[in-house]
């Protein structure tokens, strides 16, 4: 597009607006492009969706049950130095912590819900 035909159309917008009539055009045709706009934004498509976070399935109670196994059963596959060596803590030190939080605070204790009850 040379330089003349830019300076034609930019005359041409000038004139339309200056009169009542090229008002009336000109807000009108802005208002449609509004319309447009806003509706092309509504429908969805031109907005990127959310990215969704990715699950990951980690088979926790089966790890569990594999550590308990490993460390805690009546016959362990790891003696208590490989437990240290992990767990940077002493397998009876452990072991006494929840120990003394059930003795000391109700709250960690296993209770018979039947009992609380009644």
């Amino acid at each position: 597009m040379d330089s003349s035909s830019s300076s034609d159309s930019y005359d041409r917008f000038v004139l339309l607006s200056s009169s009542d009539d090229g008002a009336e055009i000109l807000l009108s045709t802005v208002a449609m492009v509004v319309k447009a706009i806003v509706e092309d934004s509504d429908d969805g498509t031109s907005q990127p969706q959310p990215k969704r976070r990715k699950y990951i399935v980690r088979e926790r109670e089966n790890a569990n049950d594999l550590l308990v196994s490993d460390y805690f059963s009546p016959q362990p596959t790891y003696d208590e130095k490989m437990f240290r060596r992990r767990f940077h803590i002493s397998k009876n030190l452990f072991l006494r912590i929840p120990k003394d939080l059930e003795d000391n605070y109700g709250f960690f204790s296993n209770k018979d819900p039947m009992r609380v009850l009644i």
